[in-house]
């Protein structure tokens, strides 16, 4: 007879069902007790669960013969079920668990490289109060964000702004990334000189993009608040272009090498189909294409206003017919682009029988001038005067006189009625000869600093001077050539030659050649914001 035996059992879980078959063998409850074959593991599954034995308090019982043992159900601890099926179960939620904290760990390594990223030159600004920014053109705004969420105010006058710009400074100048870049006290001195990846016959883009980034007004729009002005409601492409322009931007005036523009190009060849490819294209067409789309995107007017019908009374004075041209043009274009670079041209028509003035009024982005070609040298003055020159209109060119009602002999003559802040000049370089196209390699002696543009002034008031900031040139023939840049680096006024991703420092005495082709010029008495 066998020895009676004492065991110990613990469960957390009451109930079970009133009879089951336990690995073949044959288990009931007997007024709530379990009755289990005692030479059978402990640990078995029971329904859909497990149960195992554990020890807690003793229980005894007499085994032979019936080698069975009676346990209460409350003895019982219920563990999950050991099948194939539950364990395929709980498998696949552990890899759903891994999964989902995988993508939480990429999602916030993510967020952390685009912030990281996005910092412009370097380091992040800092969190100080919004002070509302006045440069002279366009609504003032309460704070500046940039793509990415990141954010630059640009106090004027602030003390809070230079205290973040020196700390900026320092930290560019301890920085490992700096490379030896940043030596001077002022951080922004040596930055912006980052080359452009030549990706196909892109000089043309390059050279055009690097002059529009040492435009210091549209520079420092640029690296402010210009994503508040995405226009999202008329323009086509919906801001894109604006975006991809500022990430570019961005991207060169942190500390780095080169920067590729396979995204910017993607954005501009869908505003313009026209730069879709690789083939060599004309840098002031480019020029006039990226403005206007830059504009269209950051545009003021976001609903198409009512068209005026009437003309201007004549009864004005041309000072008031200027005004009023100027407010219709703005009721459709108005943006911090045409703020920056748009001016006015006063065109006069002369009837050379009856005496009738007829003057008009309209809007230019740059001002394409002729180049004489008496001799090797000319000044930029020159071009200017033949730019303005009166003309006389006859034969099939001749205009219809309101006064007389009929077609007659006219003089015209074009002045500049408004001034843009940047001027954008383009020399004729390229003309139409009978059956080929020539370059003309005449050189034109364009002054770097103090241009004055009075004598061409409609009003014949002072306008000002213009200094040089920026050349793009281009070397070669019509067919084949390259494309580099000369810009002056808006706050060291450091000359630099950008060919595409080299970029070196010049002489000024360099920059006037006999490539010279699109001038960029700004207006003396711009203030800056740094």
């Amino acid at each position: 007879m066998a020895k009676p035996t004492r065991r110990k059992f613990q469960s957390n879980k009451q109930g079970s069902p009133s009879e089951e078959k336990v690995r073949g063998f044959h288990t009931k409850v007997e007024k709530g007790d379990f009755v289990v074959p005692v030479h059978h593991d402990l640990t078995f599954p029971l329904g859909k669960s497990q149960i195992s034995v554990a020890e807690s308090e003793s229980w005894s019982t007499t085994m032979a013969p019936f080698r069975q043992l009676t346990v209460p159900a409350s003895a019982f601890l219920f563990q999950p079920d050991a099948s194939p099926i539950a364990l395929v179960s709980q498998f696949s939620k552990t890899v759903h668990a891994l999964c989902v904290t995988f993508m939480v760990l990429i999602f916030v390594w993510w967020g952390v490289r685009r912030i990281l990223s996005h910092r412009v030159v370097g380091v992040s600004p800092p969190a100080v109060p919004a002070i509302k920014i006045s440069t002279g053109c366009g609504s003032n705004k309460d704070h500046a964000c940039l793509p990415g969420g990141n954010v630059w105010i640009f106090p004027q006058k602030s003390s809070l702004f230079h205290q973040w710009k020196n700390r900026e400074s320092d930290a560019l100048t301890s920085s490992p990334r700096s490379s030896g870049r940043f030596r001077s006290k002022d951080g922004f001195e040596k930055a912006g000189l980052t080359g452009l990846r030549n990706i196909g016959n892109t000089c043309f883009m390059n050279t055009v993009l690097q002059c529009l980034s040492n435009t210091r007004p549209l520079l420092e729009y640029v690296m402010g608040h210009y994503d508040s002005d995405i226009n999202r409601s008329t323009s086509g492409m919906k801001g894109a272009l604006m975006r991809a322009f500022g990430e570019l931007i961005h991207e060169l005036w942190r500390d780095q090498r080169v920067v590729d523009t396979s995204a910017f190009k993607d954005s501009i060849q869908r505003f313009a189909p026209r730069f879709m490819g690789y083939s060599q294209q004309d840098a002031q067409e480019f020029l006039r294409y990226l403005l206007e789309g830059l504009h269209e995107d950051v545009n003021r007017v976001t609903a198409k206003p009512t068209p005026i019908t009437t003309d201007i009374d004549e009864s004005l004075s041309d000072g008031e017919k200027a005004t009023e041209s100027w407010r219709r043009y703005m009721r459709y274009e108005s943006s911090r682009i045409v703020d920056m670079f748009v001016g006015q041209f006063k065109s006069t028509l002369k009837c050379t029988v009856c005496g009738h003035c007829s003057v008009t009024f309209d809007p230019f982005w740059d001002l394409s001038l002729p180049i004489p070609s008496r001799s090797s040298t000319v000044r930029l003055s020159q071009c200017f005067e033949l730019l303005t020159k009166e003309e006389v209109l006859d034969g099939e060119e001749k205009p219809t006189c309101a006064k007389c009602q009929c077609r007659r002999k006219c003089t015209k003559s074009l002045a500049i009625q408004k001034f843009p802040k940047i001027l954008v000049v383009h020399l004729k370089r390229f003309s139409l000869a009978e059956r080929y196209r020539g370059k003309l390699s005449t050189l034109v002696d364009y002054p770097l600093n103090g241009l004055d543009l009075t004598p061409f002034s409609s009003t014949r008031g002072n306008v000002g001077a213009y200094n040089l900031y920026g050349v793009a040139n281009h070397s070669g023939s019509t067919y084949s050539g390259h494309y580099i840049a000369y810009c002056k680096h808006p706050y060291s006024n450091e000359w630099h030659c950008y060919n595409d991703s080299r970029v070196s420092p010049i002489s000024s005495h360099s920059v006037v050649s006999p490539e010279g082709y699109v001038l960029f010029y700004e207006q003396v008495g711009q203030s800056s914001l740094l």
